[in-house]
């Protein structure tokens, strides 16, 4: 994450990060970076309920990812 703030001049905060594997998500929320959890795909339940468990959020559907990102834009 650092690598791409650099490459692109942006901050660690202006970052939002998703995927569909928690591990990756991990330890990238304390660098400031906004991370969220794609419900679909290779995500499991156990992977959801940690994620809830760590106040990562957890975007359900693949509907709901532009209503979910631009809500934490604004």
């Amino acid at each position: 994450m650092q690598a791409i703030a650099k490459k692109y001049g942006s901050k660690l905060n202006e970052i939002y990060f998703v995927d569909d594997q928690l591990s990756y998500l991990m330890g990238t929320d304390a660098l400031g970076v906004h991370v969220f959890l794609a419900g679909w795909g290779y995500c499991t339940e156990s992977q959801k309920e940690e994620a809830k468990k760590e106040q990562i959020p957890v975007i359900e559907e693949e509907k709901d990812f532009y209503p979910v990102l631009k809500q934490a834009l604004s």
